[in-house]
């Protein structure tokens, strides 16, 4: 699913007239003005909707969807992903990386492979990416400066420091 990428969660129905309140994944809003179309993933499944209204409202992302006309079609949408085409997602700064750009990255120590990534927490201002080893155990791994020392998102590759201590 390189082709789009998710940004926001649908937190629940806003107003009366079928709008819904998003939580933006990067924190950013800008890339939800230009939003056209977008795709909602429920329990594995896609749904295409038309984005007819957006705006922002006290940080969150206010959006109007073709064909949701009532609080509670709205809130049937509730916790939904919303996914977008890659081009209409926010623009990367230096050392940016899209959370789908680095699931299942090879884990690299001294041309040793660790494993790959299996998922990303939120850990305070860093990121911990959980590495599924080749014997399906796993391990914890900041991302941070630390103990990073190259992201190859075009190879698929995580380089790990070579002075990083991992358990």
């Amino acid at each position: 699913m390189k082709d789009k990428l998710v940004i926001g969660i649908i937190q629940t129905s806003y107003g009366v007239n079928g709008e819904v309140k998003v939580k933006s994944l990067s924190g950013e809003t800008e890339h939800f003005h230009k939003l056209e179309i977008i795709y909602l993933k429920k329990r594995g499944v896609f749904y295409q909707f038309r984005v007819e209204e957006r705006r922002v409202v006290s940080g969150s992302v206010i959006l109007k969807l073709e064909g949701v006309n009532t609080p509670e079609q709205g809130k049937e949408l509730s916790r939904c992903e919303i996914w977008v085409a890659r081009e209409n997602a926010s623009i990367l700064k230096e050392d940016e990386y899209y959370y789908g750009d680095l699931f299942q990255c090879d884990v690299m120590k001294e041309s040793i492979k660790l494993g790959k990534v299996k998922s990303i927490f939120e850990a305070g201002v860093d990121f911990i990416l959980e590495i599924e080893c080749l014997d399906k155990k796993t391990f914890m791994l900041p991302f941070a400066d630390d103990y990073i020392d190259d992201v190859d998102i075009k190879n698929n590759k995580i380089i790990v420091r070579k002075d990083a201590e991992i358990e």
